[in-house]
């Protein structure tokens, strides 16, 4: 009993450790870029110090603010290149993209990746993968008992 309870509090644990990541969706529209930051859960990681640095300047920020109540932060880049941008909500979780800007994207002829691209939420892909690991099971012991009873007759 000791054993299964062990395993199981195991698992709890991991479960919360996943639940704790950041991500951090980026929408390109010239001649803004807005990113929205949230934790793994979907949760979004409302008034985290957010820093921009250039391509120019990897050491000093281009802008420094705080992301809003809904995780969302938004710069206007003034150079193509490689731009760098950081989210700390301060309590541990941090995380870094880059996104790089073209000459079309400033000259307002691209538009970007405007994909929605829609972030699952760690414990639904832990749902997912035991929910096909039991029902996989479930189809091989049916298989099996199938034909057990052919064997029977």
């Amino acid at each position: 009993m000791k054993k299964i309870l062990f395993c199981l509090s195991i698992m709890a644990f991991t479960v919360l450790a996943f639940a704790h990541g950041v991500g951090i969706k980026v929408v390109e529209q010239s001649p803004f870029i807005k990113t929205e930051s949230s934790y793994s859960g979907g949760e979004p990681l409302a008034n985290a110090q957010a820093l921009v640095f250039s391509p120019g300047d990897k050491e000093t920020e281009f802008q420094r603010g705080r992301t809003d109540a809904y995780g969302f932060f938004v710069f206007i880049p003034d150079r193509a290149g490689d731009w760098r941008f950081e989210v700390d909500d301060e309590m541990g979780h941090r995380k870094e993209v880059v996104i790089p800007v073209t000459e079309a994207f400033l000259k307002g002829d691209d538009f970007g990746d405007q994909d929605d691209k829609t972030v699952v939420p760690a414990y639904i892909k832990i749902i997912l993968g035991l929910s096909l690991i039991i029902g996989i099971t479930g189809i091989f012991y049916g298989i099996k008992a199938k034909r057990i009873l052919k064997s029977k007759k």
